[in-house]
């Protein structure tokens, strides 16, 4: 089991892009569980990757302990 989720952390790492896309076909609930289950950082580009609707309502449902330490990993704005 170790295996796959080295895998799974290394596909959401390496890939967010895609991994997002796939994510946006699965149910609200089940996005957030996976979400649950990986960093930060992987959450953080996960969401920046994903459609506006979806990301703000995946914000929405963090819960604060997750918010606090996933708003960190977001790239800094580009003006």
């Amino acid at each position: 089991m170790k295996a796959v989720q080295s895998f799974y952390e290394s596909f959401l790492s390496y890939h967010p892009e895609e991994a997002a896309r796939i994510l946006e076909s699965f149910s609200f609930m089940e996005i957030l569980r996976l979400m649950s289950q990986t960093t930060s950082r992987n959450v953080a580009h996960l969401i920046s990757s994903m459609t506006p609707a979806l990301a703000v309502e995946i914000l929405r449902a963090l819960p604060d302990g997750m918010l606090h330490s996933v708003m960190p990993e977001f790239p800094p704005p580009v003006l």
